[in-house]
């Protein structure tokens, strides 16, 4: 997708908040889809980790990220981000506050040549919202960009720094990166007792997953 002059807005559906039936992987197949995309975890990704991020201020890049997203726009890759953001519910984060912050990652990576071409959020925290379908590890925004933008996810990739990224990408049928960067050297110490689906491929940078995608993707 060719960049926006302006970000475009975050998506968030809230009638998918409890149930998944809407946006099954059955509903989703009976369109033939034919797009591939990279979806992108945002905190410890994209950006540096630094627990519940509330102020534009504290975006700062992760080294190699704005490199490494602007190759897949220049390969006209789809970019989504896919980011839960709990301290919304839990009134720490306010939507104007949250769509700020959002504002300083399009403009850092903006200075990098790069750019997303969607960003969904879940507002949601497991203790006020019980039983919601777009937080990872549920695959909810992921299927829901697929139906939004004809994604083929069995094409896709799925590349983040918690486990709860490998277990959305899983359960949507992507591909999954598990990065070392944010909170990737605890999950990925975890793996060696971690009961779900393995990440295909674990990596130190965006820049190295990138990489590695490409040729499966292109």
């Amino acid at each position: 997708m060719k960049k926006n002059s302006e970000r475009p807005a975050s998506k968030f559906h809230p009638n998918y908040n409890i149930s998944g039936d809407d946006i099954s992987l059955h509903n989703l197949n009976r369109v033939k889809p034919v797009n591939k995309a990279v979806f992108l975890d945002r905190d410890g990704t994209i950006n540096v980790e630094r627990g519940y991020l509330l102020y534009p201020a504290d975006i700062e890049l992760n080294p190699t990220a704005g490199e490494a997203m602007r190759i897949l726009n220049e390969l006209n890759v789809l970019t989504v981000v896919i980011t839960n953001q709990a301290a919304i519910d839990k009134k720490l984060l306010s939507l104007k506050q949250f769509e700020k912050i959002n504002d300083k990652l399009w403009d850092e990576l903006s200075s990098a040549g790069a750019h997303y071409d969607v960003l969904y959020y879940c507002p949601h925290s497991p203790e006020i919202t019980p039983g919601c379908y777009c937080r990872k590890p549920k695959p909810g925004l992921l299927l829901q960009a697929a139906k939004d933008f004809n994604i083929n996810l069995a094409s896709s990739f799925m590349i983040g720094d918690k486990l709860t990224d490998i277990e959305a990408g899983h359960a949507s049928g992507c591909k999954t990166i598990l990065l070392l960067s944010g909170h990737g050297e605890k999950a990925y110490k975890n793996l060696e007792n971690y009961e779900g689906s393995l990440p295909d491929f674990v990596c130190q940078n965006l820049a190295e997953a990138v990489k590695w995608l490409l040729p499966n993707i292109l």
